[in-house]
């Protein structure tokens, strides 16, 4: 029988790809951060990760193709990271001033 194998993990996303990625949610993030949950937005956003991973994919510049799940893995890993810098800017700012 045939072994399944497990999900090859495509490397990692490079500065350009994250910029990249950040560039294409200005245009389609309204959508996908949308925090309703009934079926037509889910559809909506399921499009919109259609179509930004095809410019994504289609961009020049990008050599290995994404798919849609790693595309979301980064945005949510740059998101959070964006969160957890933003409170270490914020405890630099108030040590600062005290």
């Amino acid at each position: 029988s045939d072994l399944i194998m497990p999900r090859q993990r495509g490397s990692n996303f490079s500065t350009f790809e994250k910029m990249l990625l950040t560039e294409l949610m200005e245009e389609f993030g309204v959508t996908i951060e949308d925090m309703r949950t009934d079926s037509s937005t889910l559809e909506k956003k399921e499009r919109n990760w259609v179509q930004l991973a095809e410019r994504f994919n289609g961009s020049t510049g990008i050599k290995e193709t994404r798919d849609r799940a790693q595309l979301k893995a980064c945005w949510k890993n740059l998101k959070a990271k964006a969160k957890k810098d933003a409170a270490v800017n914020f405890k630099l700012a108030e040590d600062h001033h005290q």
